[in-house]
Parts: structure tokens; sequence; C-alpha cells
């Protein structure tokens, strides 16, 4: 859009879905929050900001069979640079929410792409 034109744009988009359960069905919403507040600084640090919003999740776990749960999106958008410098620090922190909380999986969406870890 010629409106557009000449301003500053971030073309690179990252979310973090932080889950409210443990061990796949243990409420655990103090543990959320705890995750929550890190990605939020984590990526405010690395991308300049950071947007937190409310969803339900939902998925079929092998040993539980459906799953819904409240969860929080952690969105940023970044320049190319500023991602590829700080992406692998984010999904370290996912890495790290998944064993803390006994997760089966934490989704990342990098681009309209979905990533299991």
């Amino acid at each position: 859009m010629k409106a557009l034109q000449g301003l500053f744009k971030l073309d690179l988009n990252l979310k973090v879905f932080v889950p409210s359960t443990s061990n796949v069905s243990e409420a655990n919403t103090a543990l959320q929050a705890v995750y929550v507040k890190q990605a939020m600084e984590l990526m405010s640090g690395l991308f300049g900001g950071a947007t937190s919003y409310d969803a339900v999740g939902g998925w079929l776990s092998q040993r539980d069979g459906l799953v819904t749960e409240p969860v929080k999106i952690i969105e940023s958008f970044a320049t190319k640079e500023a991602m590829q410098k700080g992406l692998p620090q984010v999904i370290r922190l996912a890495r790290k929410m998944k064993a803390d909380m006994g997760q089966e999986a934490i989704a990342l969406q990098f681009n309209g792409e979905l990533f299991l870890l």
C-alpha cells in the first residue's frame, strides 16, 4: 500500500503458546503466569515488544484423549536480524517450559507456520 511506503516494517512474526496445565491435564495457572512473564520479558527485550492474549487450545493427548485448556499466546514482530539473533533464545525458553510443565509439546508459530517442540 502506498500509504505505508517509507514506514518502519517488522515483517517476521513469532508466537509462543503458553499452556495452563502441567503433566497434560493438571491445572497450573501459577506456573503459566511465571512463563508468561518470562516470555514477555525475553521477547520484549529481543524484539522491542510483545503482546499477550488469551485463547483456548485443544489437542488429542496420547494418554488422556481430548484436552482443552486456556492458553496465553505471546506474540512479537521483528526484523530479520533481530529474529536470527533472538529465536534460539525463545526456543530455549520454550524447551524449558515444556520440561518444567511436563508437556507433550509446546507450540511456536513463526510467520504462520506451526512448530511443535
